[in-house]
């Protein structure tokens, strides 16, 4: 692949993942969110396996979202909405996404716990 193949290749993906940032309000939210989290690591002092471990599970986050953006668009695209098992498709991919914000919440624990009861303990009468 030529350098300027590679290129036009990763402008398309910017270009996808803008689609889907401007036309999916879940996939906004999930930035902010990941936005916001990143800023209370940064505020919270989180070292850097902990910041990495961040990271990673909020790419998977992110990826699974626009994999599901990606899902719902061929099922449009087909017209297949009508077909029974398009709407089961559909909430499978959107589970997908589930199951991904409820692993990131659990490590979100995990990682901030101790912080924030070293923060809340402060607070203790």
């Amino acid at each position: 692949m030529s350098k300027r193949a590679f290129l036009h290749s990763i402008w398309l993906a910017i270009t996808g993942l803008d689609f889907a940032v401007q036309t999916q309000r879940n996939l906004r939210w999930h930035v902010v969110a990941a936005c916001a989290v990143i800023l209370a690591a940064a505020a919270f002092g989180l070292g850097r396996i902990e910041v990495a471990l961040l990271v990673l599970v909020i790419g998977i986050v992110l990826c699974a979202e626009v994999l599901n953006t990606a899902v719902e668009l061929t099922i449009d695209l087909l017209k297949a909405w009508e077909h029974p098992v398009a709407k089961v498709v559909k909430d499978v991919s959107a589970g997908a996404v589930l199951v991904t914000v409820l692993m990131a919440i659990v490590i979100g624990f995990l990682l901030f716990g101790p912080h924030l009861e070293t923060v809340w303990g402060c607070f203790r009468p």
